[in-house]
């Protein structure tokens, strides 16, 4: 039998309605489970990160400038944040909509041979990307003209790899640096033309060497832009402006005249033209190939 004590204590911790429910604890009761509540939530074992799972519905996302199976720099391609993601800036520019693709990852139908109608067997499709292999082909090139643009694009090079970038240029030459300026693409580490700044990589060839740039190893991806508008030039390796040349002006014509180009009556010449890449008989690959046009007829 309780005492009468016990019967004080109990009443005092946990009182009845006239319903039979309880209706409150006393303080003691409350501080006690409060207590064992708040060691509980400490040993509590976290669930799965809910942003690192997909909700009903949701797919994974390719991004709109992304290729199957090819990396863009700088850009997130999948999950909720693509939905979000702003364009990527590569080389100083927004990469969006309003560039088109030369190179789609799947088909060279936007390039020509430069001294044929057809690319040659040397110029393979490999994984995304525009492998020459070395076995020759000859250069190709753009079966569009460009004026004005901004042209983006990775490349990577073997070791002692020589390839470039010419643009501007006209067909029916024996060679489209005749006519168009190149972009120097070049492992300058182990290539004789890596010697001399004006010919080393990112250079406009033999006319302007690079500046503070910064090269990535062989075999590793090179980001770059070449940006044309009227007579400025800008080369761009791996966001940094390297190159800035202006067409006709006198710095322009002292280069040339101290060049191989002195006497080439059509070099630098066109106002628009192809834009070509180059077999120099070494192993070299391209991708993310897109251009934008800042021609007046463009609507810029």
């Amino acid at each position: 039998m309780k005492s009468s004590f016990e019967n004080r204590t109990n009443s005092y911790l946990f009182g009845k309605s006239l319903r039979g429910g309880v209706f409150g604890l006393a303080l003691p009761g409350m501080m006690a489970m409060l207590i064992l509540a708040g060691c509980e939530k400490k040993a509590a074992v976290p669930t799965a990160d809910k942003s690192s799972t997909k909700s009903d519905g949701e797919q994974e996302l390719t991004g709109r400038f992304a290729l199957p199976g090819v990396e863009v720099p700088g850009e997130v391609t999948s999950g909720k944040s693509a939905r979000n993601k702003q364009p990527p800036e590569i080389n100083g520019v927004i990469v969006n909509e309003e560039f088109e693709w030369l190179f789609d990852g799947a088909s060279l139908e936007k390039f020509r041979g430069y001294a044929n109608e057809e690319t040659g067997a040397g110029w393979k499709i490999e994984g995304g990307a525009i492998h020459f292999d070395g076995t020759g082909g000859g250069d190709i090139c753009t079966r569009e003209e460009f004026g004005d643009f901004e042209l983006v694009f990775d490349w990577k090079v073997v070791e002692g790899a020589n390839s470039g970038v010419m643009y501007r240029v006209s067909l029916g030459d024996s060679a489209p640096y005749l006519s168009g300026p190149e972009y120097q693409i070049l492992d300058d580490a182990n290539h004789a033309d890596g010697k001399n700044a004006s010919t080393s990589a990112g250079s406009l060839y033999a006319l302007y060497a690079p500046e503070e740039k910064e090269l990535q190893p062989v075999d590793d991806w090179n980001s770059a832009k070449i940006k044309v508008v009227g007579n400025e030039i800008e080369h761009w390796l791996n966001n940094k402006l390297v190159v800035s040349a202006t067409i006709g002006s006198d710095d322009w014509n002292e280069h040339v005249a101290a060049s191989k180009f002195k006497d080439w009556e059509k070099f630098g010449k066109n106002a628009s033209g192809h834009i070509c890449f180059q077999d120099h008989g070494n192993p070299v690959w391209f991708r993310n190939i897109r251009i934008r046009r800042l021609d007046k007829s463009a609507g810029e």
